[in-house]
């Protein structure tokens, strides 16, 4: 079983997929609704147990990304099924994600054709429009040379309080050379808390959700790691250009032993505002002794053990 998207959720039979799955050119299907437009392609795969030929649309309203391919519930046969929860109702032509279908098929079932070769093939036959997730122009060559060669790109750094989050693309080999393209597909992210020493410290894998082609791609990206410290994955400029994206605060260039003690100190100098744990939580915060995504009442909640600690702490 698959993790749950939305309210349903991919069951198979057991069995691999010895054909496909191939991108076919077929011709429009019968009864279309007007609210989905057809790619020209159906997805076609096989086993002893179970095949499929699924024809692939868009929504008339989406971008036209890769997220945006869709697939009617209704083409789906065989040993394929759909379960939904209890409150869902039945409706034959409803459209579902393609990603969803592709992850099921290659986490359960070992297919002929290697995922990244079919994704290129819609790339090349299907007209796909950049997506949420884009290439960024300056981020090409901050990966190691093996993970660059297999199409693995960087193409975000997000900062949240004191952790770094730093997410990768998997490029279409047909828009590797053209750094202008910004199409690609999500590759995962590992997040880091940068330590005072001014290094980008040790990286914990961020997995997408196993219902999207991303977790399939992150899955290959962290193989690829062979379990060690995911920031190794960048180069000496990568490592710099995303410490300088980094905003370092006094939060951050502390150490948690020392970042205690100053909260404690702070505590201690403001006795007048004991009785008033909101205003001397929005003191602290001013004072940087927080990081800014932090909510007052969360402060506020930590304060009866930093007043008890500025008690037995001598001035």
């Amino acid at each position: 079983m698959l993790g749950l998207e939305s309210d349903f959720t991919f069951y198979f039979n057991i069995s691999v997929i010895s054909f496909g799955p191939y991108l076919t050119r077929r011709g429009k299907p019968e009864s279309l609704r007007s609210a989905i437009s057809y790619t020209g392609f159906v997805l076609e795969f096989a086993s002893e147990n179970c095949s499929g030929t699924v024809p692939l649309y868009f929504i008339k309203d989406d971008d036209g990304a890769f997220e945006d391919l869709s697939f009617l519930e209704k083409d789906l046969i065989c040993d394929v099924q759909l379960f939904r929860r209890a409150f869902a109702e039945p409706m034959a032509g409803r459209p579902h994600p393609l990603q969803h279908l592709l992850a099921a098929l290659y986490l359960n079932h070992k297919p002929a054709t290697p995922l990244t070769e079919f994704v290129t093939a819609i790339r090349e036959h299907i007209p796909l429009k950049t997506g949420y997730n884009k290439r960024r122009p300056g981020f090409g060559g901050l990966l190691k040379e093996e993970f660059a060669e297999a199409g693995f790109e960087l193409i975000d750094l997000w900062q949240y309080g004191r952790t770094l989050q730093v997410s990768f693309g998997w490029i279409f080999p047909q828009d590797r050379p053209n750094p202008r393209s910004r199409l690609c597909l999500y590759g995962g992210a590992f997040v880091c808390t940068p330590t005072p020493d001014r290094t980008l410290g040790k990286g914990k894998w961020m997995m997408p959700l196993n219902v999207i082609v991303g977790y399939l791609f992150a899955t290959m990206l962290k193989k690829m790691c062979h379990g060690k410290n995911p920031v190794e994955m960048l180069t000496d400029q990568g490592k710099e250009i995303a410490l300088e994206k980094f905003k370092w605060t006094q939060v951050s260039l502390l150490t948690p032993k020392e970042l205690r003690n100053a909260r404690i100190e702070f505590v201690r100098q403001h006795r007048s505002q004991h009785q008033s744990p909101k205003e001397l939580a929005k003191a602290m915060m001013n004072e940087g002794l927080y990081s800014d995504t932090v909510e007052v009442y969360a402060i506020t909640k930590q304060l009866p053990r930093l007043i008890e600690a500025a008690k037995d702490k001598k001035p």
